[in-house]
């Protein structure tokens, strides 16, 4: 798989058809019920970048991420392990939320987060992606807690 997307310091949903999470790792995930959220830290792959000989692998530009879901509800999480990599990221448009007047939304959207380990579903109006820090080039798919500083949810 070859993939190059533009890097932001923020991505929200007017990017889905840009962005794909394929093989980014869950590090950890935070309810914030006071402000109805759901957030995960994950490793955003910005690119994979093809070997330049036969011997060589993937390299794989990668940004520490806060991917935050708003105006969260009915949420499921099924998974057998707590190692998480992403296949793929899926919504479904299903009409206008219960509080749209309140919030000013008209679309809410089924999401459902495909796993290496399972799925996770909820009903949300949409996402916000903060970049923590710039791309880091690796020869692996993940960054590992030393490189991107441990766990976190900043919205930098």
């Amino acid at each position: 798989m070859e993939n190059k997307r533009e890097f932001k310091n923020i991505w929200n949903d007017s990017d889905f058809n840009a962005m794909s999470w394929h093989d980014c790792k869950i590090y950890a995930i935070a309810f914030d019920s006071e402000k109805f959220e759901l957030a995960f830290d994950i490793d955003y792959i910005i690119e994979w970048i093809k070997p330049n000989s036969k011997n060589a692998g993937y390299k794989f530009s990668i940004v520490p991420s806060t991917l935050v879901f708003g105006n969260v509800h009915s949420i499921e999480i099924g998974s057998d392990t707590i190692d998480l990599i992403i296949l793929s990221v899926n919504r479904e448009g299903l009409g206008k939320p219960a509080n749209g007047d309140l919030i000013n939304v008209s679309l809410e959207y089924k999401w459902t987060i495909e796993t290496t380990s399972g799925e996770i579903s909820f009903t949300s109006i949409g996402y916000q992606q903060f970049a923590r820090m710039e791309p880091v080039l690796v020869s692996t798919q993940a960054l590992g807690l030393h490189i991107r500083n441990g766990i976190s949810f900043d919205k930098k």
